[in-house]
């Protein structure tokens, strides 16, 4: 009985023991980080950059001056090509000499076939082999002019006032010899060695209602009167404008006012889909003026037709979100695609975005002690047939050196790439890419490679699978 006593007596002291050592133990919390924001669901898109283009869209003039210092000064025009042909009568061009404070017309003219013409009498300005095209001062010249400047005018615009738009501007190098620079449009498209770029973004079920999204880098501002256009052509419908506007400290803003635009997208009013070209070019501002009146295009772009064009609605509900590094901090966005997850992850990352429908997505994160992260958005972009994207964390890996990684499925191996090239985003960024096409199945399990170990991927779409699973787009 005195041994069972003992044996309770020391029972009891252990537990007690126990009880006392769990009641100083660390109870700290993690702090969690909220990290909130909504994803949009869009349809396929297409990101294509407009070319530049100085060669063909701006004429070239060769000209000099002759009789100076005459009753009966003169500019000759020796040669001429890619000048605005004039479609309708209600814009003229016209030949100015002049400095910074007046200015003398040297008539207006037109262009026909691959001559010179005056507007009004239509007599030839050229010779009939067409080597020179004379224009004859109709007013006195003065000794320091210093410039001649070419300006598409308005119908019905007075000789002695250039109430037009300057088009094209050269400096008199020197008169006595009769020299005259290279014509050129005043303002410049390349600044610091720097040209001028612009791209659009196109979303199917946005390119159905007519809506582009214009980026540009460098534009000028263009002070002389002109504006720029944005236009969709086909060889059918002919050119549209979707939009007129100009660019001020890099802004996008209204013609008129120049008040900023309220977004970069713009609707052109025709299904964008099918449409394979997109231009933008040099429009004057004058009352009444026509889109045929001038026809400087310094950028275009091409993109290829749409694939999918079923525009389906996909539904953004329980997409998921999660943080690189730190997987199991996971949240699913509601019916309008809002999300919310808390981390307690420290530092620069990412957030990644899952769903059966979409492919993958991400966006670079910086997370800090005591603080939140809102209003991100991101485009989840919908799964085309055949197709599969995989993308590779390194924060997820940190115990590894990451080299040649590889995702491996239906018994192949496909590498993986951070260089930038192909569906990889940002070189060097610690997301490895990778995509497969040609895929028949409405499944397929796959697993990363590195080194010569298999991996599961911490964000797969299906959280429940004992193995990663990517559903294929239905292939029917």
């Amino acid at each position: 009985m005195k041994t069972i006593k003992n044996i309770l007596i020391k029972s009891l002291f252990l537990c007690s023991l126990l009880l006392l050592q769990g009641c100083f133990q660390d109870y700290s919390v993690e702090e969690k980080i909220p990290i909130t924001g909504q994803i949009v669901g869009s349809s396929e898109r297409q990101e294509v950059a407009f070319t530049y283009d100085m060669v063909t869209s701006f004429p070239t003039i060769n000209a000099r001056v002759a009789d100076w210092v005459t009753v009966t000064p003169k500019i000759i025009v020796s040669t001429f090509s890619n000048f605005p042909v004039r479609t309708t009568q209600q814009s003229f061009f016209e030949m100015w000499a002049g400095n910074e404070i007046d200015k003398v017309s040297f008539g207006k003219f037109y262009v026909s076939g691959s001559g010179l013409f005056s507007a009004g009498t239509d007599a030839p300005l050229c010779q009939p082999d067409g080597t020179e095209c004379v224009f004859t001062a109709n007013g006195i010249v003065k000794l320091d002019y210093d410039r001649i400047e070419i300006s598409i005018e308005p119908a019905n615009d007075a000789d002695l006032v250039q109430s037009g738009y300057v088009m094209l501007i050269s400096e008199i190098l020197n008169p006595n010899s009769g020299l005259v620079g290279p014509f050129k449009f005043p303002v410049s498209f390349e600044k610091a060695s720097v040209v001028a770029t612009a791209s659009v973004e196109l979303f199917a079920d946005q390119a159905r209602q007519g809506l582009v999204n214009l980026s540009l880098t460098g534009f000028p501002f263009l002070d002389n009167k002109f504006a720029y256009k944005l236009s969709t052509v086909d060889d059918i419908g002919g050119s549209i404008r979707c939009a007129a506007f100009n660019v001020k400290d890099g802004v996008i803003v209204d013609v008129t006012t120049l008040t900023p635009k309220a977004s970069n997208t713009f609707s052109c009013g025709v299904d964008l889909r099918d449409r394979p070209t997109m231009k933008i070019s040099l429009l004057p501002t004058f009352e009444n003026a026509s889109d045929a009146d001038f026809t400087f295009t310094p950028y275009a772009l091409t993109y290829a037709p749409f694939t999918d064009t079923s525009n389906d609605n996909l539904s953004i509900q329980n997409l998921r979100a999660s943080i690189a590094g730190n997987s199991t901090a996971r949240g699913l966005t509601d019916v309008i695609g809002k999300f919310q997850v808390l981390s307690s992850y420290q530092g620069k990352t990412f957030i990644v975005f899952r769903g059966l429908d979409f492919n993958p997505n991400f966006q670079a994160i910086d997370i800090n002690q005591g603080t939140s992260i809102g209003g991100i958005s991101i485009n989840m972009i919908p799964k085309t047939k055949g197709r599969a994207l995989f993308h590779l964390f390194e924060k997820d890996f940190p115990q590894f050196d990451i080299v040649s990684p590889k995702v491996d499925f239906n018994d192949s191996k496909v590498a993986m790439n951070d260089n930038g090239d192909g569906p990889d985003k940002i070189k060097g960024d610690g997301v490895w890419t990778a995509e497969a096409t040609g895929i028949t199945g409405v499944s397929i399990e796959y697993s990363f490679v590195i080194g010569e170990n298999a991996h599961g991927d911490p964000h797969g779409e299906i959280i429940e699978a004992t193995k990663n699973i990517s559903v294929m787009k239905n292939i029917q």
